[in-house]
């Protein structure tokens, strides 16, 4: 597979109005050339986005791989407390009631890689000691084992 499938989302909104990504849920371009929205109302599999893929190169399997780990890290960085950047179109963040929040952005990064999204307060600084913690306890059980 030659393309990422991050890339192939943004150029396809470029000319076309909706794209769905199936379990996650449909980008809708307002006006043609203008803002995007995100809903996650579409969710069912339209073959699109798995086409698309297909025509840059990747086999069936390699397609659905390819949406299945997009899906994968765009949920854990936003569980995470962080945010996932698509680039070219924006960032997707926790919303309310565990649902999706996403900020069309057209500039967006150049990286198409999930970013953290600085959050304020305690909350972040507790979940970086409980990685540290994670990390620690993790390293202890390597060393434990060899």
């Amino acid at each position: 597979m030659t393309t990422d499938v991050k890339v192939l989302i943004a150029d396809f909104l470029r000319t076309h109005k909706r794209l769905v990504v199936p379990q996650l849920g449909a980008f809708i371009v307002k006006t043609p050339g203008g803002e995007v929205l995100f809903s996650e109302l579409f969710k069912r599999d339209d073959g699109v986005l798995r086409g698309l893929l297909i025509d840059s190169g990747a086999s069936e399997i390699e397609a659905a791989g390819a949406i299945d780990r997009l899906i994968f890290d765009l949920r854990h960085a936003v569980q995470g407390g962080g945010g996932y950047l698509v680039a070219g179109l924006g960032i997707f963040t926790a919303g309310a009631n565990g649902t999706l929040a996403f900020a069309y952005d057209p500039q967006a990064g150049v990286a198409a890689d999930p970013v953290p999204v600085p959050q304020s307060g305690s909350g972040a600084e507790a979940a970086a000691s409980e990685q540290k913690q994670k990390g620690k306890r993790f390293s202890g059980l390597r060393q434990s084992v060899t």
